[in-house]
């Protein structure tokens, strides 16, 4: 699937006539299938359900998730999408799988080039602030997302006896040769 978190929700749907769920689910999940008064599609054969009291979930082959609409929204594309096509974004990071060092230095990457802080292991998210708003950069919610990816970042690189502040000045260090390259190719003289 070629396609980033917003064209994903471009082809959100709701169906609520009772006809119009059968048929998408005995086209798309089975007949056996129950679906509440509710149903989100988005395109094809990808939906996210509704319970009666309210409370969105998504069952699918990679697994069962509960939560609001955006975030069952978010696990459901991070569940389908190809891996080098998704943009992860604030509202998806929460499903980036960190499991060994190349995932430490893509999230230390993303902190850096699509978040653009000036990325420090040490600094707790909460603590990043607009540098002309002085706003807090995060939620406390997001905040303790991205701490939670931290603590897993530290946690691999201890695991594997290597050390995470060399890894943030190696990413740091490419970041920063990659825009003098890209200046130095857009520079006329």
């Amino acid at each position: 699937m070629h396609m980033n978190l917003l064209q994903f929700r471009k082809d959100h749907a709701i169906l609520t006539d009772p006809e119009a769920i059968k048929t998408f689910c005995e086209q798309y999940i089975g007949p056996d299938y129950f679906a509440g008064k509710q149903l989100h599609t988005y395109g094809g054969c990808y939906w996210i359900d509704q319970t009666a009291d309210g409370t969105f979930f998504v069952d699918f082959a990679n697994g069962h998730y509960e939560g609001s609409l955006q975030r069952c929204e978010a696990y459901l594309y991070f569940c389908i999408a190809d891996s080098d096509e998704i943009q992860w974004d604030i509202e998806t990071i929460e499903f980036f799988p960190i499991h060994n060092i190349d995932d430490v230095e893509n999230f230390f990457t993303w902190c850096e080039s699509v978040q653009k802080l000036i990325f420090n292991p040490d600094t707790p998210f909460e603590e990043y602030h607009d540098r002309c708003t002085d706003e807090r950069t995060y939620t406390q919610q997001q905040a303790d997302v991205l701490n939670q990816k931290l603590e897993c970042c530290f946690n691999i690189c201890r695991i594997s006896d290597i050390d995470i502040y060399e890894i943030a000045l190696d990413v740091n260090t490419r970041l920063k040769e990659a825009k003098k390259d890209d200046q130095n190719s857009t520079d006329p003289s």
